[in-house]
């Protein structure tokens, strides 16, 4: 028998999310899971707000604590995938799709993970191996099988043939081409289309339907295609300087006001903290996303460790430097490193 409060406080934070009142949402659903750590529910959406709210360092205790009960593999997929552990994440959500509950939320998590959807505001399409091939294409035969409506599936697929072939591009647009003709308001064709028409070095076709995209009434279905479409849009503004850099930082923000935890909003506020030559405050930005990424990724920090020898912060740069060198031995910050000391000596 489900309890009537409980149920009652997660239709609030559910409406909490949608109101982007991340904060309150988050304190309803700890409690919930405080009271009752066996309600997977609960533990699904308090992992789900955790994320939404750029509580990374959260996410990772929880990951590494949460004990896998019956019915919760599901959890603890999100859990290894929103805390970037990717192989450990497919290996449960693999576990998970085996309960008749969770099976459709699984393909689909597992399917994101193999063509790395996450990355997409940041390039087109991220080629796979041949091996990762296969293992798709099975995914989706499943995840199709359980559709009776191919409509739910057919973008998905086509993004696949995509990512195994460019060339095919012609083909795929006349087929998202149909789609949209029939729905002009489907944002994962529209979405599909304009990364195509990026990619025939048509921005002019592209930008007007990421415009589309970004204006319509916001659908938290399709979050993740609309924080593509707000991203891909801000990296063209970008590249144009100017007064554009204005409309970037509002599409940025747009997609943040969402999702606290995407990285490629904040880098890109960061790129544009760097282009107006505000050193100290591109710093902060990038330090945020080089914590969001777990301190997994060199390249993000040699941009936080720059920024601080720009803003003539030496003393922080070069313990930035020397932490980027612990971790990643090899990464080639020596030059950076010699600098800041040189810029203290009298």
């Amino acid at each position: 028998m489900v309890d009537s409060n409980c149920e009652l406080n997660r239709i609030l934070a559910d409406i909490l999310v949608e109101e982007n009142k991340f904060d309150e949402a988050e304190c309803i659903l700890k409690t919930l899971h405080d009271q009752n750590k066996d309600d997977v529910v609960v533990l699904i959406s308090y992992c789900r707000i955790l994320y939404r709210n750029g509580k990374r360092n959260v996410l990772e205790e929880l990951a590494n604590s949460q004990e896998i009960c019956a019915g919760s593999y599901f959890a603890k997929g999100l859990q290894l995938k929103y805390t970037g552990q990717y192989a450990k994440a497919v290996r449960v959500f693999n576990i998970a799709r085996k309960d008749p509950s969770w099976v459709q939320e699984s393909l689909i998590n597992m399917i994101e993970i193999y063509l790395r959807t996450d990355e997409l505001a940041e390039c087109l399409f991220v080629r796979i191996s041949r091996n990762d091939t296969e293992v798709v294409e099975s995914l989706l035969d499943q995840l199709e099988a359980l559709y009776t409506e191919p409509k739910n599936t057919i973008v998905l697929r086509l993004y696949y043939k995509m990512v195994n072939d460019l060339n095919c591009f012609e083909e795929v647009e006349e087929v998202l081409l149909s789609i949209v003709k029939d729905d002009n308001s489907s944002i994962p064709a529209l979405l599909l289309l304009a990364k195509i028409y990026v990619l025939r070095c048509n921005n002019e076709k592209s930008r007007d339907l990421l415009k589309k995209i970004v204006n319509l009434p916001y659908n938290i279905l399709f979050e993740k295609e609309i924080g593509q479409a707000n991203l891909m849009l801000a990296k063209m503004y970008m590249e144009n300087d100017g007064e554009h850099l204005y409309h970037a930082e509002t599409l940025c923000n747009n997609c943040l006001k969402h999702n606290k935890s995407c990285t490629y909003a904040w880098f890109l506020l960061g790129i544009k903290r760097e282009k107006e030559q505000r050193h100290s405050d591109a710093a902060q930005l990038f330090e945020k996303v080089w914590n969001l990424e777990a301190r997994t990724n060199p390249k993000t920090g040699f941009k936080v460790a720059i920024n601080l020898f720009y803003a003539k912060n030496f003393t922080k740069a070069i313990e930035f430097c020397d932490h980027i060198l612990t971790l990643f031995p090899s990464y080639d910050i020596h030059q950076l490193f010699n600098q800041c000391v040189a810029s203290l000596c009298p």
